[in-house]
């Protein structure tokens, strides 16, 4: 357990590598320049952070029930959900944010950021999904909508 957050990180900046590259050069010409080196920062990303999910499953499911822990490993789901949305796949974030909240909800006090902020983006992946899942926005909206005291803007 102790690599996992050192894969996070690595995975994390992987992902922010990209975006830079890609508000820097355009979308077309960090994929050229990808296909050029044959390396891909996204997918190397992913996988590292798959890796580190997995360190942190495996030992919530071995005994290592802290806080801590569960805490990474929703910042690992997260992590994975913002490269879910890199790649479009608005489902599979959904999934990831949902991960990340259902650990924050056992976690967290139920006015915590980190639960709003999941909420928040899983309302957003909802919306953007072509599929019946629209709907789910409406849910998630007004728990992303109270300010510290649990009170509704």
């Amino acid at each position: 357990i102790a690599c996992a957050p050192y894969h996070y990180e690595y995975g994390k900046a992987l992902l922010d590598c990209t975006r830079a590259t890609r508000n820097l050069l355009g979308a077309q010409a960090a994929s050229n320049m990808e296909a050029e080196d044959g390396s891909n920062d996204m997918e190397i990303g992913w996988e590292v952070l798959e890796v580190s999910r997995k360190i942190y499953t495996k030992a919530l499911m071995e005994g290592a029930n802290s806080k801590e822990h569960k805490l990474a490993l929703a910042e690992v789901h997260i992590s994975l959900a913002e490269y879910s949305r890199e790649s479009e796949d608005f489902e599979e974030s959904y999934k990831d944010f949902g991960s990340a909240l259902d650990l924050f909800e056992g976690c967290l006090e139920k006015d915590d950021r980190q639960i709003a902020f999941a909420h928040q983006m899983m309302a957003n992946d909802s919306i953007r999904q072509e599929t019946s899942k629209g709907g789910e926005a409406f849910r998630h909206c007004p728990k992303c909508s109270c300010n510290a005291h649990g009170e509704h803007i």
